[in-house]
C-alpha cells in the first residue's frame, strides 16, 4: 500500500518545487515585505523537507532543509539581510532542480527498505490487540506524509484514525473524537507542536491534560526534544518514522497507562 503514496508524490514533486521558486520569486514583483516572503516560504520548505524524508529521499529532503535553515537564520536579522537570503535561497533552488530527475519510487529508501527486509516492513510487524480499540488523531501539513502515517498506523491494527493539516484543526476536532493518542508534527502554522502541547497540558483545550502525545520533526534537534520532553511529550521521533519504533512507541504508552 506503499507504492502507490511514493509514486503520487513523485508525480507530484515537480509542481511542489515549482511552488517554491514562485514563492522565492515573489519578492521580486509584489509589495510583500521581505520578512513576509520568506516566513511563507520557509514554511513550504519545512513541508517538503518532512514529506522528503518521510518518502525515502533523505538526501533531496536534506538539501532542502538546509535552504530553509538558511531562511530561518535571515529572518532573525533586518530585512536586507532577509532578501540577500532570499536571492541565495532562489539561486540553490535552481542548483538543485536537476536533482527532481532522482525522485522517483524506485529510488525510495524506504521502499527499498521494506524490499530487502520483510521482517521490518510495516506489513510484517507484530501487532497488539489493544491496538484495534485505539483512536488516533494524526496532524502534519502535508498530504502524502498523513497517507504514510496513516497505512503504518492502519498495519498496526489501528483503524480509529482522524487525520488533519494542522495543530488548531487538530484542536477544534478534539472535542469530537477525543484521541486516546495524538501523533503530530513539531513544527507546523499556525499552532506550533510547542503551543499544542502547553495547551493539552495546562487544560486549555478539550482534550484530557493527560492524552499521550507523540511528536516528529525533520532533523535531530536535541533543543526541541529537550523542550517537548520538559513539556510533557511522551516521545519525539526523527522522520522518517520507522513503523517499529512507532509501534514500540504507542506499546510504551499503553503499557504505561495500563493499570497494575
Amino acid at each position: 500500500r506503499f507504492i502507490p503514496i511514493v509514486s503520487r508524490y513523485c508525480e507530484s514533486i515537480r509542481d511542489q518545487f515549482e511552488s517554491l521558486n514562485t514563492l522565492a520569486a515573489y519578492g521580486n514583483f509584489s509589495t510583500a515585505s521581505p520578512d513576509v516572503v520568506a516566513t511563507n516560504l520557509s514554511a513550504e520548505l519545512h513541508r517538503m523537507a518532512g514529506a522528503a524524508h518521510c518518502m525515502g529521499f533523505r538526501k533531496f529532503g536534506t538539501s532542502i532543509a538546509k535552504i530553509d535553515k538558511k531562511l530561518r537564520k535571515a529572518l532573525t536579522k533586518n530585512n536586507f539581510a532577509i532578501s540577500q537570503a532570499l536571492t541565495e535561497a532562489s539561486d540553490m533552488l535552481k542548483e538543485l532542480a536537476p536533482a527532481l530527475d532522482e525522485i522517483t519510487p524506485d529510488n525510495s529508501r524506504v521502499l527499498q527498505i521494506m524490499s530487502e527486509n520483510d521482517d521490518s516492513s510495516a506489513d510484517g510487524m507484530k501487532t497488539d490487540d489493544r491496538f484495534s480499540e485505539l483512536k488516533v488523531i494524526l496532524a502534519d501539513d502535508d498530504k502524502h506524509v498523513r497517507a504514510v502515517m496513516r497505512a503504518t498506523l492502519e498495519n498496526l491494527g489501528i483503524s480509529q484514525i482522524e487525520t488533519t493539516d494542522s495543530g488548531l484543526a487538530l484542536l477544534n476536532r478534539a472535542s469530537t473524537v477525543q484521541p486516546d493518542i495524538i501523533i503530530t508534527d513539531w513544527e507546523m502554522q499556525p499552532v506550533s507542536g510547542l503551543e499544542l502541547l502547553q495547551c493539552v497540558r495546562n487544560g486549555a483545550s478539550p482534550l484530557r491534560k493527560d492524552t499521550p502525545m507523540i511528536f516528529f520533526t525533520n532533523e535531530q534537534d536535541h533543543q526541541a526534544m529537550q523542550s517537548a520532553l520538559l513539556n510533557g511529550a511522551d516521545r519525539f521521533l526523527k522522520k522518517p518514522v520507522s513503523p517499529e519504533i512507532l509501534r514500540k512507541s504507542i506499546l510504551h504508552i499503553l503499557d504505561a497507562v495500563e493499570p497494575v
